[in-house]
């Protein structure tokens, strides 16, 4: 989860993680089915004891615990979730999500673990875009294209690349059939009157 550089823009002392995961108790670098959220101090981030995840939610008062056993999702989307990025945009005063995954010619979720796996540039994206208030969510889509080309994958949003109001923001993905390309697209976001009220 990005703050900013050096994580000038951060909420308080804690380092915010996403972890995908799948039902099957694993997880994978595309078409994962949900994600998980941690923290950790700062001065912290090696030692593995030291993190903690959300547990819990009691109305938007978050609760964590040691024991990533208890982790909770904070986002679902079954065998369409990525690997994740946020970036706090401080414009908007909200967090952005973008997320990704591939799927076959009938709308089924294509991913790579699957067996046998697909032929390289085969697969077709499907890019999602969210928002939310908080880290833990509750996150909303905003944009959504199920045919974002071939392969397309980990769209990101740098904070150094956000306007001043926040709607000028411009995502970084990679893909375009297995070339490995550093993709940037330009958005401009338009704000329906009384959304954050």
């Amino acid at each position: 989860m990005q703050y900013g550089r050096d994580y000038a823009g951060a909420r308080d002392e804690y380092i915010y993680a996403l972890f995908p995961c799948a039902t099957d108790d694993q997880c994978y670098w595309c078409n994962n089915d949900q994600m998980l959220l941690g923290r950790v101090l700062r001065d912290q981030i090696l030692n593995r004891r030291a993190w903690e995840f959300l547990a819990s939610l009691d109305g938007n008062q978050p609760s964590w615990h040691h024991d990533d056993r208890r982790a909770i999702p904070v986002f679902s989307y079954p065998g369409f979730t990525g690997e994740n990025h946020i970036a706090y945009n401080v414009g908007l005063k909200r967090y952005i999500m973008g997320n990704y995954a591939f799927y076959d010619e009938h709308g089924y979720p294509r991913p790579y673990h699957q067996n046998p796996q697909p032929p390289l540039g085969t697969c077709i994206s499907q890019l999602t875009l969210y928002e939310a208030p908080e880290p833990w969510g509750p996150w909303r889509l905003f944009w959504r294209v199920d045919d974002w080309g071939k392969t397309n994958y980990q769209p990101a949003f740098p904070t150094k690349w956000m306007s001043a109001d926040g709607k000028e923001m411009v995502m970084v993905s990679s893909g375009r059939n297995e070339h490995y390309t550093f993709t940037t697209q330009r958005l401009h976001l338009e704000i329906a009157e009384g959304i954050y009220e």
